[in-house]
């Protein structure tokens, strides 16, 4: 039997917009022999703003037409020949967004959060019964004390999210990055026995902000981590075109959970999600904003019996692109 995969249109997938229109101009620069332009600030603008009633085959229309006008290195928003975008129109459906982003971030830290309080409370409350019992008293103690650790945790890292800045976009050689975050996040897998197996492909790039690439991969990493199940196995593999793909077996409701980063523009189901127990982790919304400022972006690609993909998709470096 055939397979039908539904693809969004290109209108709702704006995070998707620059990576594309990158791989596009690398395609039309091979063809030429030539260089691939860049994208200025403004022609992005223009790209994201566009409504794209002829989806891919226009965005491609669009590109070939700049390729040939811009005299240099650079395509410029004239190039595109594109309206401006509404200074009145496009801030509001922006605003609204952005709003429920913000409420689906609050409202996950506090579910986060509220087990750990639970914790805490727990152990206040039965304080004068465990004066006269040291064992318990001690037992009581290192799960307050966890607790506190788990939600500095969370709070430093929603900190470490705020503080991110405009990215600032370089040549990353792949694997030694990965190399890296591992080693950060090893403790914490060999705790549940998570075993890790890591195939990169020789000379792998991509082109994004160092740090907050790492910040990004160390969020999905340790995620992941807490949803596979202990003593499975987690598979990264980094391919030669800015893809990183983290394989794993998930629980049913984990493998559910995760299936909400498929659609990073549905705030339908806001209100209902609120007080829902199965609120998508922290970690992966996080990871998500911060691929998508560098242009990147996260797809889950569920499987048969919780197996689950965690696809990043990163622009190459212009170099790249072009061979």
């Amino acid at each position: 039997a055939a397979v039908v995969v539904e693809v969004p249109p290109l209108a709702a997938r704006a995070g998707d917009l620059p990576a594309l229109a990158e791989a596009a101009l690398g395609v039309l620069a091979r063809r030429r022999g030539g260089t691939a332009p860049r994208l200025s600030p403004s022609a992005l603008a223009h790209l994201t703003a566009h409504s794209w009633p002829g989806d891919l085959a226009e965005l491609e229309t669009v590109l070939a037409r700049a390729f040939l006008l811009a005299p240099g290195e650079t395509i410029e928003a004239e190039h595109l020949g594109l309206e401006a975008p509404s200074a009145l129109a496009v801030p509001e459906e922006p605003r609204r967004e952005a709003g429920a982003e913000l409420e689906f971030l609050l409202a996950e830290l506090a579910h986060e959060l509220r087990n750990p309080l639970v914790t805490i409370k727990t152990f206040a409350q039965h304080l004068p019964a465990l004066l006269d019992d040291a064992e318990l008293r001690q037992r009581f103690a290192g799960l307050a004390e966890e607790a506190i650790g788990r939600m500095d945790d969370l709070l430093e890292n929603a900190l470490q999210f705020a503080r991110l800045t405009t990215p600032r976009k370089e040549s990353i050689e792949v694997g030694p990055l990965l190399d890296r975050v591992l080693a950060e996040v090893t403790p914490e897998l060999a705790g549940r026995e998570v075993r890790v197996r890591q195939a990169t492909a020789p000379g792998a790039r991509c082109a994004a902000d160092p740090e907050q690439l790492a910040y990004a991969l160390r969020n999905l990493v340790a995620g992941v981590g807490r949803e596979v199940p202990a003593r499975e196995e987690l598979v990264i593999e980094a391919t030669a075109n800015g893809v990183v793909s983290l394989r794993f077996a998930a629980g049913g409701a984990a493998a559910e959970r995760l299936r909400r980063l498929a659609a990073p523009g549905d705030t339908s189901q806001l209100r209902s999600t609120l007080g829902d127990p199965t609120l998508l982790p922290l970690a992966f919304r996080l990871a998500r904003g911060v691929l998508a400022r560098n242009g990147g972006g996260l797809t889950v690609v569920p499987g048969p019996e919780g197996a689950t993909t965690l696809v990043v998709r990163l622009p190459v470096p212009q170099g790249d692109a072009a061979r």
